[in-house]
């Protein structure tokens, strides 16, 4: 966790290669949200208008915007440029013999 660690766009303040750009349309920050689902998500959280969600959702239709791509570098020193949202745990699957050092041993 840390800048540079999944790589770094030519934009400042970008951390990660999903938004590392810009959209034709007003409030769209990432690649994979460029654009709106004719069915909006609901208000429950962890949904949010992406290309996936609408393509999962029966009878909804995408309609892409223009997104313009600025550089992203990778990361260097054996960083393998994966990055998600958030390190924090939200769930997680046990399987016999492992320990995940995230989770409380029971």
């Amino acid at each position: 966790h840390g800048n540079g660690m999944s790589g770094s766009c030519s934009r400042a303040g970008k951390t990660h290669l999903d938004e590392c750009g810009t959209c034709s349309i007003a409030g769209k920050t990432t690649r994979s949200g460029c654009g709106s689902c004719s069915i909006l998500p609901s208000s429950g959280p962890g949904w949010t208008e992406t290309e996936n969600f609408c393509a999962t959702t029966m009878g909804a239709v995408w309609t892409p915007g223009t997104w313009t791509a600025a550089t992203w570098s990778s990361p260097g020193n054996g960083w393998t440029a994966e990055y998600h949202s958030t390190w924090h745990v939200h769930t997680v699957d046990g399987a016999a013999g492992a320990y995940c050092y995230d989770k409380y041993p029971y």
